[in-house]
């Protein structure tokens, strides 16, 4: 992927330095041939919004709550994607009905199967079975029939969704290399030959185009079971940790195991979504996270949900566009690049980045986009919608507490593209690379290292909540973790030889020091 580095245009400033903004390039290219116009415009609209924002989810289950309602109860709003599971036959009609309802009423469907065992039967606890995966390809035995038969079922469910003109984000064979689901137990030779059997079964012999194909990695992403490009179109990972920080080093290693493939990257499944503030302030900006249905949503604290639901950074349901119609722009047409700046104040200068601190100190903020191309622009959020200043490209407003702006971009073959500005609570580099580091706080040892750094603290009383980061010398951040005793050991084995910069944040100091990855 691609990232913007952020760069002064002129002058000085004490802009607070943020994490880069991917510069994710919408595209219309499914892996499924000829996919429908529904699919094609919602693979558009989610690939816009990366790294921009992230969609709020909810899994719903037949059984106990109706979820949906209870997010809404809690929160008021409803969320931007609904989950549903092809679990047992007999609920896989209304799992379909609420599928359909849900994008006509204006949201995003998600489908997954917990496929049963073939030759063991269907339902969760079979989907944990363990069987000769072998046998599912052998002609004539009991495996491989049912292995068949349950394709073509569950390819007639699709099929109706087709028919309905419902594009689905379609999560078969989860958590994919966990070695609790019969479909990881053979190893990841096996997984990438039924993941591509199913596919090309779907895709090829069913010609079904309306499925986008969601990789979903355990909390553990590992790229030897990435069954290839052709056979994907979103990758993600998820995790029942009951935390609710970024797993920013989760989000990386997805990243990492897809070969760095432009794919969004998805959280497909939580039992606590992560903090917004924190997802922006280190990067990991999860294109959605689906919280778990029944015990899990309920498990959430409502005021940590409430807040969470009603962040700037989180798309619900009430803020989705009209997918079809606004993404559905002709294939011939190609959305416009467009860059962004900020200006801190009247008389500073701009810079060229998409987010400023809160506490940055200037009384007004005025944002700046630019084409080359001809069109038209749509300010909303954090004042800008009734700012206009006599230039379509800029918004100065008031600084005044946390919130996003968005300028949404309509070129004239119809194409969208939005870019976003964001005010956070707390922007991690703080001009890291032009600032002179602070001395004699902290140790960092040993360096040159290629496996563990020391951290020491001088000071034993700012030890309690301090935070190292790792940053590459683009500014990206790299790893982070806080510190509960009187050091800390961060394990950088798994970064790329080269030179990085310590940055030990303890309370009102900050410590930087350069060092060498062997």
């Amino acid at each position: 992927m691609q990232h913007n580095q952020i760069e002064k245009v002129s002058g000085s400033s004490r802009l607070n330095r943020t994490v880069d903004l991917k510069d994710f390039e919408v595209s219309d290219v499914l892996s499924t041939p000829n996919p429908s116009p529904e699919a094609v415009a919602l693979y558009r609209y989610i690939q816009d919004m990366f790294g921009k924002k992230t969609l709020s989810g909810q899994m719903w289950a037949p059984w106990g709550i109706n979820e949906i309602d209870y997010v809404q109860n809690a929160t008021g709003l409803k969320p931007a994607i609904a989950g549903f599971d092809y679990i047992n036959e007999p609920s896989n009609a209304l799992e379909n009905q609420r599928a359909i309802n849900y994008w006509n009423d204006g949201g995003i469907s998600t489908m997954m199967w917990h496929w049963g065992a073939p030759g063991v039967g269907e339902g969760y606890e079979n989907s944990k079975a363990t069987i000769d995966i072998d046998q599912c390809f052998i002609e004539g035995t009991p495996e491989y029939e049912d292995f068949w038969g349950d394709l073509k079922r569950i390819g007639d469910w699709l099929q109706k969704l087709e028919d309905a003109n419902v594009p689905v984000l379609w999560r078969p064979l989860h958590e994919l290399n966990g070695n609790w689901f019969w479909w990881s137990k053979g190893g990841s030779a096996q997984f990438k030959r039924i993941w591509i059997t199913m596919y090309d079964y779907l895709v090829h012999e069913r010609e079904l185009n309306n499925l986008i194909w969601v990789l979903c990695y355990t909390g553990d992403p590992n790229g030897a079971w990435f069954p290839g490009d052709e056979y994907v179109d979103i990758a993600g990972a998820d995790t029942y940790d009951n935390t609710t920080d970024a797993h920013l080093t989760m989000f990386n290693d997805v990243l990492e195991s897809v070969g760095g493939n432009n794919y969004p990257v998805t959280f497909h499944e939580t039992g606590n979504p992560p903090d917004p503030e924190d997802c922006i302030r280190t990067g990991a900006m999860w294109s959605w996270w689906m919280i778990w249905h029944t015990d899990w949503l309920t498990g959430v604290d409502e005021n940590y949900l409430r807040n969470t639901y009603q962040s700037h950074l989180v798309i619900t349901l009430d803020e989705l566009p009209d997918i079809k119609n606004d993404y559905g722009w002709d294939a011939e047409c190609a959305p416009s690049k467009i860059t962004a700046s900020i200006r801190p104040g009247e008389s500073a200068d701009w810079y060229e980045t998409n987010k400023i601190g809160v506490d940055d100190g200037a009384g007004s903020i005025t944002f700046r986009v630019d084409t080359d191309d001809a069109g038209t622009w749509k300010w909303s959020g954090y004042g800008t919608a009734g700012a206009a200043d006599g230039s379509d490209t800029e918004r100065t407003v008031p600084l005044n507490g946390l919130g996003t702006a968005t300028a949404t971009f309509t070129n004239e073959c119809g194409a969208i593209t939005t870019q976003t500005f964001h005010v956070v609570d707390d922007v991690v580099i703080r001009g890291v690379l032009a600032t002179r580091p602070e001395t004699g706080t902290v140790s960092v040892f040993p360096s040159p290292t290629s496996d563990l750094l020391k951290i020491r603290f001088r000071n034993p009383d700012s030890i309690s909540g301090a935070r190292t980061s790792v940053y590459n010398q683009e500014g990206r951040l790299m790893l982070e973790q806080r510190s509960t005793g009187e050091g800390t050991t961060l394990n950088i084995s798994s970064l790329p030889k080269g030179i990085y910069l310590v940055v030990v944040e303890q309370q009102e100091s900050r410590s930087v020091v350069k060092i060498i990855k062997e």
